[in-house]
This record gives C-alpha cells, structure tokens and sequence, in this order.
C-alpha cells in the first residue's frame, strides 16, 4: 500500500513538472527607434505606484 502511495505521489510531481515547464519562459524583446535615449518603465494599470528599479537605459 505505501508503495502505491509513493508511487501515486512521484507521478503527480511528475506530471506537474512537465506541465508547467512550457509555461516558465517568456522573453520580452525592447527596440528604441527613437533617436535620444529612453527609460522604461513598468507601471501597473491600476493606480499603484510604479516598480522600483527604473535602471534600464535604451540607446538611441
């Protein structure tokens, strides 16, 4: 019985490891065509304040 259970457990942590791997990358890909530099910056849509770290600098 407890080798079943084991077993049952292995193979979810399986499955769920192999189902959420597609979903762990994304790449975000920025192009300036300006031609002064720009700061990006992220800001949620819903009235908080914007997330810290504007460090990104794009060349013109």
């Amino acid at each position: 019985m407890a080798g079943m259970v084991e077993r049952l457990v292995i193979g979810t942590l399986l499955a769920a490891t192999f189902l959420a791997a597609p979903a762990a990358g994304t790449t975000l890909t920025l192009h300036n065509l300006c031609p002064y530099p720009v700061w990006p910056l992220v800001t949620p849509n819903t009235g908080f304040p914007s997330i810290c770290g504007n460090d990104i600098r794009l060349e013109g």
